[in-house]
């Protein structure tokens, strides 16, 4: 018994030196209070990330039958270049003489009209159309560039004509447009969710001269990014076709340089910078305002801006512009 015992006591002290050990290890594995709030800290920032606001314009003045056509592409695009978010529309302009007077009614966009635009088989115009910005989410320039049509201009792949069965020739056109514009509206956000929404408006101005018909379409373009109800990107364009000579329901001629966007500096100096700077300007302003606040920004007579914060950067007139923001802030989805 007595030579049995210190092998006990031995095999006991090995045993609790080996528990002591894991013991030790063991706890500084194990996170503190202080590491689990580190941990949830962490977990639960958001992480803030870059985008890109950008708009596309596809203008196609129809001589002969003095029409034009426009269609606009508004995509949020991510720091790999993949769409985020992508809203169309379209507005159509013909010009008409009653008794040598051209109606200058300004015409509505395909979204603004909303059902009243017309049926087809697979829902209305503005349908068909967010079907197919639905599906360019997470496609990039080269994926879009890559959609096959066939000659009219409709979808060949059988999942994206399932729910689109206009010719998107000039939607995919714009949405090009976009990717390649020079004049992005860069924001970052923390945000998981976005709504956006994008708006068109339009004016009609008789500009005869020595006796020759010619009418004026301009439009005005604006994409708004929202979070809470909050503008977190906005971005503006416009666009000017005059179709010239007009007799008998054709033009011969359609004088368009491009919107004001894509002509940049070349659209002329200002005091303030050129048009895009003047209301890139005023669009970075407005970033975290509601529709309300937009609205209630006040014009003088003459359509410009009389705050001085907001005047010291954008001096031109603005009345259809922030008409047209408010109506994209309306329409975001």
């Amino acid at each position: 018994m007595k030579k049995i015992l210190p092998i006990i006591i031995a095999v006991v002290a090995v045993i609790i030196v080996a528990v002591v050990a894991i013991v030790l290890i063991t706890g500084n594995n194990t996170p503190s209070v202080d590491d689990n709030n580190n941990n949830d800290n962490t977990n639960n920032t958001p992480t803030e990330k870059n985008y890109n606001l950008a708009i596309g314009v596809v203008a196609n003045p129809a001589l002969a039958s003095a029409k034009v056509t426009e269609t606009v592409a508004a995509i949020v695009t991510d720091a790999d270049g993949k769409i985020v978010l992508c809203r169309f529309d379209c507005i159509e302009f013909a010009a008409k003489y009653t008794d040598g007077v051209l109606d200058t009614t300004a015409p509505i966009s395909k979204v603004a009209k909303g059902e009243s635009y017309g049926s087809m088989p697979k829902g209305t115009w503005y349908v068909q159309a967010d079907a197919l910005a639905a599906n360019l989410v997470g496609k990039t320039q080269a994926e879009v560039a890559a959609i096959a049509l066939n000659e009219k201009g409709k979808l060949t792949d059988a999942e994206l004509a399932a729910t689109c069965s206009i010719a998107v020739t000039d939607l995919l056109k714009a949405v090009d447009n976009a990717f390649k514009s020079e004049h992005k509206t860069a924001f970052k956000s923390t945000a998981t969710e976005f709504k956006a929404g994008l708006a068109v408006t339009a004016a009609v101005a008789d500009t005869a001269k020595d006796g020759v018909n010619n009418a004026k379409f301009s439009t005005d373009f604006a994409a708004t990014v929202l979070v809470d109800g909050k503008i977190v990107a906005n971005i503006l364009d416009y666009a000017e076709v005059e179709l010239k000579n007009i007799a008998d329901g054709a033009a011969a001629e359609a004088a368009y340089k491009g919107t004001k966007r894509e002509q940049g500096e070349s659209y002329g100096s200002m005091p303030k910078g050129t048009w895009y700077v003047q209301v890139d300007a005023l669009s970075a302003k407005l970033v975290g305002k509601t529709q309300a606040e937009v609205a209630a920004i006040a014009l003088n007579e003459k359509g410009k801006l009389t705050d001085a914060d907001l005047s010291a950067s954008c001096s031109i007139a603005v009345s259809s512009i922030q008409k047209t923001i408010v109506a994209s802030i309306a329409a975001a989805k």
